[in-house]
């Protein structure tokens, strides 16, 4: 909640926001409010520029030698259902009319690093890779080294949980990348696979 790079802080004030809102809304009667938080979600579908997941799926794909910048950063990745699972819980216990102004939905062990995130992803991914890591961390522009996100909260609260492990997030990903694009699978039956899979 002390970030000092431009993302952290960004994240900060986002916080504070919310809180004004709460305050809000708690003096006119206003719909609640809650602050929800996610590690870094990775999942099917992600093609976002500048996420590693789908860079490499992209460099997969091409063929393209990619280069991994700061390889022992640690971040705590999670598949994108776990915290949606935890946001539909947390909206289900403000209808019953629990007060909850703010909870963190993360992974069950400590965050990974980014070369880990990588070599599962490598493994997983049934054609031959090429990838660099960077061997040493260069801070290209202000973001932390380390980022940790504690969920005890809405594991004893909600009695919500992780479903995939970090690495099974990872292998999902990737999975459902190589079915869609290698074998043409539609991506909502993927996606609807991996709903089956949280709702057992």
């Amino acid at each position: 909640m002390f970030g000092k790079d431009p993302y952290s802080a960004s994240k900060v004030g986002t916080e504070a926001a919310v809180a004004a809102w709460q305050q809000i809304a708690k003096v006119s009667g206003g719909p609640k409010v809650v602050s929800v938080r996610a590690g870094n979600v990775i999942g099917g579908g992600d093609w976002a520029i500048d996420r590693l997941l789908p860079d490499l799926v992209r460099s997969f794909i091409s063929g393209v030698k990619m280069t991994v910048r700061n390889p022992a950063s640690t971040r705590p990745w999670q598949h994108v259902l776990d915290p949606l699972n935890g946001y539909l819980m947390t909206l289900e216990a403000q209808i019953r009319g629990e007060s909850i102004t703010s909870i963190n939905f993360g992974p069950d062990s400590e965050s990974l690093e980014v070369s880990r995130i990588v070599e599962v992803a490598c493994k997983t991914w049934p054609h031959e890779t090429e990838i660099e890591l960077e061997r040493y961390s260069v801070m290209n522009f202000a973001e932390a080294d380390s980022l940790q996100l504690n969920s005890n909260y809405a594991r004893e609260h909600l009695r919500w949980g992780a479903r995939w492990s970090q690495e099974e997030a990872v292998i999902a990903t990737i999975n459902w990348w190589d079915k869609v694009l290698n074998y043409g699978i539609d991506p909502s039956v993927m996606c609807n696979s991996e709903i089956d899979h949280l709702l057992k």
